[in-house]
């Protein structure tokens, strides 16, 4: 069995490979340029915004539907599930992550937090985006397309955990505000790792540079981990 690759950061997916892996149909939005779409691309990886769409729960279902574990590709853990986006409490949320990156979270607040600031349409403030189609020119001087989708969670028995967006929902927590959110039920595999409280969250200052992600997580299964960037999303 070959070894389990933890991304930290999403690579650049070519467009017809992206189309291959969900099947979603780009001209159910109103860009009209979708011959021209190279990758699909992280949104810090826009240099230019063209336009900023609302992402259809048709869309978002597609997406998420077609995540897969890391070491099991064929396993969409939420084919079956119930997705809804809906406004959270993050008081309520448990955690899988042992710590954040001060320095993640001030690159969030300083470039992340503009990046819809052109745009008349867009609620200010982080915790207000709903999920997005964005279309742009990256630095390459290509057309690309990024997703935005609010933090994530996964529904277990009682416990709302928090699967994606951990230094977002700090920024938030931080004004005693509620948050955006795709909550996700019905999901049939365990969560990756324990989860625990927002107090045992460490704040460290910089990611280091080798990162063990077993370390990061609390009793972290590796195998289980969602494959979110395999899909387009960058949390």
């Amino acid at each position: 069995m070959s070894k389990i690759r933890y991304k930290s950061e999403m690579d650049p997916i070519p467009v017809q490979q992206f189309l291959d892996r969900t099947r979603i149909d780009l001209y159910q939005t109103g860009f009209n340029k979708w011959d021209k779409i190279v990758n699909v691309v992280a949104p810090r990886d826009l240099q230019t915004i063209i336009t900023v769409e609302n992402m259809s729960m048709e869309y978002l279902i597609s997406l998420l539907s077609n995540i897969t574990l890391l070491g099991n590709k064929n396993e969409k853990i939420y084919a079956h599930a119930k997705i809804n986006p809906r406004r959270t409490d993050l008081d309520t949320l448990s955690l899988g992550q042992r710590f954040i990156y001060r320095d993640h979270y001030t690159a969030i607040m300083e470039s992340m937090c503009s990046l819809f600031s052109g745009s008349t349409t867009i609620p200010r403030g982080i915790s207000n985006w709903t999920p997005y189609i964005i279309i742009g020119i990256d630095f390459d001087n290509q057309y690309v397309l990024a997703h935005y989708v609010p933090p994530m969670v996964e529904v277990h028995g009682n416990k709302f955990i928090l699967l994606d967006g951990v230094h977002r929902c700090f920024i938030t927590k931080q004004t005693n505000s509620t948050t955006e959110s795709v909550v996700i039920e019905r999901v049939k595999i365990p969560f990756p790792c324990e989860t625990k409280s927002w107090k045992e969250l460490q704040i460290i200052d910089k990611k280091p540079e080798k990162v063990d992600v077993t370390k990061r997580h609390f009793d972290l299964k590796v195998e289980l981990f969602r494959d979110l960037r395999g899909i387009g999303i960058d949390g």
